[in-house]
């Protein structure tokens, strides 16, 4: 008789829910569990998360999924999350909510970022238009307007990477989740020197960085205790949610692409390498005024 096939655990965490999923490896859906998180939205345009109530929901899914899984055929957990980022202390533990990509609260400094360098050089290193959304304007806000939570900042890490330190005790992140800090170099395809440099902000506070589909860590005791997955089961890196979207809709190929719609609308095309539009016809300059971030 032949051993029955493994099965894979899928933990998803969206702008304000968290799910699971359990799969064969030809990618059947075999259970699902989800809960709801809320979004602390503020009239400055903030939009955060609580890392706590998201760990709580997360343990509760994986149990719930868990519970359709024989004993012996799970081989790995993978995690997703939205953009999101959790400053992290020296201890590895949360220095306040998660910050989320719809929080617009750093107007201000996101226009005095965008003063330092050209921003021709801007979108040349990230590919992107500095925006209030960006990582890198919040945490200028957080050095200016609570400079002691960013005194106590050991590492960031995305939303995803927290709940793999919760459950593995190792500290890493992807290269999606770098880019989208105005941080990294996506073309040489790590942090930027230039930017860091311009900002002031410390090289080390910036998380090590691995590919979505290596092996982030094994499941701790601790981590087994607390969700009921077996001790050493493999947790793979992942990415933002965006991304491994793409993946399961196709983009596997240069010339392909998807529209991904959810809290946020995206259109993404799979390309071989950076290729840079004329500026002109890059985002439109920073509003005048910060506007709060709507729901849909």
């Amino acid at each position: 008789m032949s051993a029955a096939p493994p099965l894979v655990l899928a933990l998803d965490v969206g702008t304000g829910s968290v799910r699971a999923h359990l799969l064969d490896t030809e990618g059947h859906r075999l259970a699902s569990a989800g809960r709801s998180v809320p979004v602390a939205l503020g009239a400055d345009a903030r939009a955060e998360l609580d890392p706590e109530q998201v760990w709580a929901a997360a343990r509760t899914v994986l149990g719930e999924a868990l519970a359709h899984a024989s004993p012996g055929r799970l081989a790995a957990l993978a995690v997703a999350s939205g953009l999101g980022y959790v400053l992290l202390d020296r201890d590895g533990s949360p220095l306040g909510p998660a910050l989320l990509w719809m929080d617009r609260r750093a107007h201000a400094e996101a226009a005095q970022l965008a003063s330092l360098l050209p921003a021709e050089q801007w979108y040349r290193l990230t590919g992107r238009s500095l925006d209030p959304e960006a990582l890198l304007a919040k945490l200028c806000w957080i050095r200016t307007h609570e400079p002691e939570r960013f005194r106590r900042t050991r590492c960031f890490v995305g939303i995803k990477d927290d709940l793999i330190r919760r459950l593995t005790g190792q500290i890493t992140s992807d290269p999606t989740h770098a880019a989208y800090s105005m941080l990294f170099d996506i073309s040489r395809r790590d942090w930027s020197d230039d930017l860091l440099r311009a900002a002031r902000i410390p090289r080390s506070i910036l998380p090590p960085l691995q590919g979505a589909d290596t092996i982030a860590g094994r499941v701790s005791r601790a981590g087994a205790e607390a969700t009921g997955l077996p001790e050493g089961l493999p947790v793979v890196t992942g990415a933002s949610d965006g991304t491994v979207a793409c993946q399961a809709a196709g983009i596997a190929a240069a010339g392909t692409a998807v529209n991904v719609t959810g809290t946020s609308d995206v259109l993404m095309q799979g390309i071989e390498r950076p290729r840079f539009i004329p500026l002109r016809y890059s985002r439109a300059p920073l509003p005048l005024s910060p506007s709060a971030p709507q729901r849909s």
